[in-house]
């Protein structure tokens, strides 16, 4: 089954009711709650956060990074740069981006390239997968 959406479906229910007397005995309700979950696909990257370091302004560098799918049911998405922490423009997915399906267990390689022009610290950034 493929989802393409998180959905979390809360259900939650109070019963209570005054006690009744029968013979003596005394009934009371106990509230009892839950809630159901739709089963989830799960996706971790690995590594869990990758640093580029010192890069030469005007050089590029990239770094290859994983997006497995840990979860029971398949998962599918986009892979992007989060264009909010992206503002300069100097990290790009160079591959691997875009739609991607994955079925349990599998993965996708990612590569990330890092383009600094001038010799500033850049913003820390995200590479995110949406659905």
């Amino acid at each position: 089954m493929k989802i393409s959406r998180r959905f979390v479906l809360v259900l939650a229910g109070i019963a209570a009711f005054a006690g009744l007397a029968y013979a003596a005995a005394v009934y009371v309700a106990h509230p009892i709650m839950g809630w159901g979950v739709a089963a989830d696909p799960i996706s971790k990257w690995y590594p869990a956060s990758t640093s580029f370091g010192g890069v030469i302004a005007g050089t590029t560098a990239d770094r290859t990074i994983r997006l497995k799918n840990v979860g029971r049911d398949g998962l599918t998405g986009s892979i992007r740069v989060d264009p909010a922490c992206n503002t300069a423009g100097v990290y790009s997915v160079m591959s691997g981006g875009g739609t991607y399906t994955l079925n349990n267990g599998q993965s996708r390689e990612v590569v990330i390239r890092f383009a600094p022009a001038d010799t500033i610290r850049y913003p820390d950034c995200r590479v995110i997968c949406t659905p």
